[in-house]
């Protein structure tokens, strides 16, 4: 599968939950504590928004393939 068949294709499925420290690490753009590559399509990222008090979000999406994400580890990612 070509990036560009993927692209967008995830947008409408239900939001998966998992544990972002279980998730790879994606090493391609240097060292990131955050981004991750996306365990449904292996091909795009998981890069975590921040919310305005510049808490990490729970819900999160591939930047590629637009699957929906919920961090259920959340609360330990942010220091809680």
């Amino acid at each position: 599968m070509t990036e560009s068949s993927i692209a967008m294709t995830n947008y409408d499925n239900p939001v998966l939950r998992v544990r972002h420290s279980e998730l790879e690490e994606d090493h391609s753009h240097g060292t990131s504590l955050y981004r991750r590559m996306c365990p449904l399509c292996e091909v795009g990222f998981l890069l975590m928004r921040r919310d305005n008090d510049f808490k990490l979000e729970a819900i999160d999406h591939c930047i590629l393939c637009a699957q929906p994400f919920e961090y259920i580890d959340i609360a330990e990612l942010n220091g809680m």
